[in-house]
């Protein structure tokens, strides 16, 4: 037999909270949602990700921000909080370049939004984040 019933089985399993990713079945719960599978890989590929414990905080509260976008009732008033956050700043975290926070939730705002809801300031960081060869290539695969 070629195709085994458990994968067929589970090809055929509808994901309730988006993505999941299952590292080793026999030891591991599965990690569901992209928002929490981003966060495990940042630290399981930067071992030094928690060094700086005021970024890595700053990086998770957005993320939690952006699993509200992908997962929440009120997406309109999330979506304005974060021109608020994005206030005076290039990037959610750092002025520099973006960071894990500015990808997440780049891609939740363009999977949840509509441009009627959101604020100027987050359109601009849109606009910089489009602008950056990553993220035109990820919005390319995006599926909406």
């Amino acid at each position: 037999m070629s195709i085994c019933s458990k994968c067929v089985m589970l090809a055929a399993v509808t994901v309730k909270h988006g993505a999941s990713l299952i590292v080793n079945p026999c030891k591991q719960t599965p990690i569901l949602g992209e928002v929490n599978i981003a966060r495990y890989l940042a630290r399981l590929l930067t071992p030094r990700y928690d060094d700086d414990i005021v970024t890595a905080t700053q990086i998770d509260s957005i993320l939690d921000h952006a699993a509200a976008v992908l997962h929440g009732s009120d997406t309109s008033a999330i979506v304005k909080s974060l021109g608020q956050l994005l206030a005076r700043k290039r990037w959610f975290v750092g002025n520099e370049r973006p960071s894990l926070a500015d990808i997440v939730m780049w891609s939740a705002v363009k999977q949840r939004c509509s441009d009627a809801m959101v604020p100027d300031n987050v359109c601009q960081w849109l606009a910089r984040c489009d602008m950056l060869p990553e993220f035109a290539n990820a919005g390319r695969l995006l599926i909406v």
